[in-house]
């Protein structure tokens, strides 16, 4: 409706076209708009960011760990405190820790941390918050996971491996977001595998071998712990049929 300046969702826009090559047209005009506004990587300073090579950007020490450096492929652990004032996500090499040190739990860094109350204080309200669209920022959310999940769906349905991996890439940003340090690891853990950590066969196997397809027939691939699922409940069948016949 904001793309086509209308007020009503069964208003018709004023300069929509009578021909039909022309409204297909039209509509993947209006389509293409709502993509670039749904998801940020189509917008051109973002794509300048994501391609960017990094020559000219200036080195600036990291915000994690208590040594302040990049240090790509190592394992990391995760402060619960979230207003941590060490670095938050750290090295285990640096803490001299393995990762059978690390807890199934909540870990903390230090016992300032461990005591630590989180904030109560309130967001002040400002006037640019109260000139945001709440309706319309919940739309482009939902549009944004809906459209996410039909297209990581069709990349498993198709093996599509380069586009699974991707995938994993967004979610990585999702779980930092939403406080997620289990499954943040495990994504950090595969993407490393899959930038070099493992030998070049495992990787293609990482990339290449993660679904399968027990029907045959193109587009019709599914995930192998779906695939193990039907094999328990296949299993737990013929067992109860066999109990019930011979027991």
């Amino acid at each position: 409706m904001h793309f086509m300046s209308t007020s009503d969702i069964e208003e018709k826009p004023q300069d929509f076209p009578s021909k039909t090559e022309e409204e297909v047209h039209f509509l993947n005009k209006i389509a293409g708009k709502i993509v670039d506004m749904v998801f940020l990587s189509s917008q051109p300073t973002v794509k300048k960011i994501v391609f960017s090579n990094g020559e000219d950007s200036d080195e600036c020490p990291s915000e994690y760990c208590v040594c302040r450096t990049e240090k790509p492929g190592l394992t990391m652990v995760f402060c619960d405190n979230k207003a941590c004032p060490n670095g938050i996500w750290f090295h285990l090499e640096c803490l001299d820790m393995e990762e059978t040190d690390v807890p199934e739990g909540k870990w903390w860094c230090t016992d300032e941390c461990r005591n630590s109350k989180p904030s109560s204080k309130k967001r002040r309200k400002t006037v640019a918050g109260s000139l945001q669209d709440n309706k319309r920022n919940y739309a482009i959310k939902v549009l944004w996971h809906g459209l996410n999940q039909k297209i990581k769906r069709d990349a498993i349905r198709e093996n599509d491996g380069s586009r699974i991996i991707r995938h994993w890439k967004f979610d990585l940003l999702g779980f930092y977001e939403n406080h997620h340090p289990k499954y943040f690891l495990v994504c950090h853990q595969l993407l490393s595998a899959f930038n070099g950590a493992v030998s070049p066969r495992l990787q293609q196997t990482l990339i290449w071998n993660r679904t399968v397809n027990p029907n045959g027939g193109l587009g019709k691939n599914m995930e192998m712990d779906l695939q193990m699922e039907h094999y328990n409940k296949q299993y737990k069948g013929i067992y109860d049929a066999f109990r019930l016949k011979y027991m």
